[in-house]
């Protein structure tokens, strides 16, 4: 793998594609994860082999097989969107969930969001709305909008997505949105009251399963 991975960047080496995808190849077929994912990607891009998106998504999958969190996402999305492989939804809850298991937030996410419509598997809001508060509490910003509109779909204002946010943005600079919020200036004003207690959303019968 390492020799591969040195043709693949020229690093001590002449950079060579072809050497490197030999290498990475060998490596995989001994079950070598990071080897699986590189040879996919080679496998995407053309680089060394042939463009093959046939190949590129069988060691994706055999990455994902052997524990690549990244590996396990990608390969959820391709099954769900029907990206060089057949559409299954069903198989794309799996693969998320795998990932979602070890604290993959963009897998959560997309559970939740799953979940949530009922793509997949069956229609659970509950279990949709923990799977977003999982992504969110890691500031995925996709998962804070979903919770945020789920609870003025209720009639509520959680103040969980709005801390949330808060959070976020003072780690990517904006200390006065942060402020506003921890000031009860968040931009609910006008709304429904205010739930401070995000676990009340989970227990609200208006969510249903």
């Amino acid at each position: 793998y390492n020799l591969g991975a040195m043709y693949v960047n020229g690093m001590g080496v002449g950079r060579n594609p072809k050497k490197a995808f030999a290498c990475l190849e060998k490596a995989a077929e001994q079950g070598h994860m990071h080897a699986c994912v590189d040879l996919s990607t080679m496998y995407l891009q053309g680089v060394g082999v042939g463009q093959s998106e046939a190949k590129y998504a069988e060691w994706l999958e055999k990455a994902a097989e052997l524990g690549d969190l990244e590996a396990q996402y990608e390969l959820g999305a391709l099954y769900q969107n029907g990206e060089c492989v057949e559409e299954n939804p069903i198989k794309a809850v799996e693969w998320w969930g795998k990932a979602a298991e070890q604290g993959h937030a963009g897998s959560q996410y997309f559970l939740g969001m799953v979940h949530y419509h009922g793509q997949g598997s069956k229609k659970n809001k509950k279990l949709a709305v923990r799977f977003l508060r999982k992504a969110a509490a890691q500031n995925h910003e996709g998962a804070i909008d979903a919770l945020e509109q789920i609870t003025v779909d209720q009639g509520q204002c959680c103040l969980y997505p709005l801390l949330q946010r808060a959070v976020w943005n003072a780690e990517v600079g904006d200390g006065v949105a942060a402020l506003r919020v921890v000031a009860g200036e968040a931009p609910n004003s006008g709304r429904a009251p205010v739930v401070a207690d995000p676990d009340s959303l989970l227990n609200a019968e208006s969510i249903g399963e």
